[in-house]
């Protein structure tokens, strides 16, 4: 008998160590994302025959790569957590960052107009982001402490079985002890 591990599938005695803070902020971060554009373009609109030309071209170039930014992120977000993969994850963290800085530089220059608008929409966004960068190195963290683990006890039955400990074992009690953490 075949046993299935789609995604839909629970497989009994696999840890999985996707991270449900990190995957409630991404999921929520989703919808606000849409939301959060919509606001951005209005209040640039509003402020945009006021803007210095200069302020003009930076606002543009900004907000364009935000906007194509957010959903690599988001998507690297996704793939990183739910299948437990570093560098998608650390794809995720840098963007995460990045954002991160271009949203405090937009809401925090004051040679630029700020809308209310601007404002209410962007402090949502850096709360988010603030809490995925710090989420996400404590899942980066756990990911690669369990690949470690799996890569060590991999090498144990490389070795064979004559005087080391059953690999199914180890890692059973090594995982429940990383979990924990």
């Amino acid at each position: 008998m075949q046993v299935n591990t789609g995604p839909n599938h629970f497989v009994p005695g696999v840890k999985v160590f996707s991270n449900l803070p990190l995957q409630i902020l991404l999921y929520f971060n989703a919808f606000y994302a849409p939301l959060w554009a919509i606001s951005v373009v209005l209040g640039l609109v509003l402020k945009f025959q006021y803007l210095v030309t200069h302020y003009k071209v930076v606002s543009i170039v900004v907000y364009l790569f935000m906007f194509l930014l957010e959903p690599v992120r988001l998507y690297l977000g996704y793939e990183g957590n739910l299948r437990e993969k570093v560098p998608e994850l650390a794809g995720f963290w840098l963007t995460s960052l990045f954002q991160l800085c271009l949203s405090i530089y937009l809401v925090a220059n004051a040679d630029t107009i700020i809308l209310p608008l601007e404002t209410a929409a962007d402090i949502p966004l850096i709360a988010f982001l603030l809490l995925e960068v710090i989420v996400a190195v404590w899942a980066i963290k756990v990911f690669l402490n369990a690949q470690a683990i799996k890569f060590h006890l991999m090498r144990l039955d490389a070795i064979g079985p004559h005087s080391q400990p059953k690999s199914e074992e180890i890692e059973m009690e090594t995982l429940e002890h990383l979990h924990k953490d």
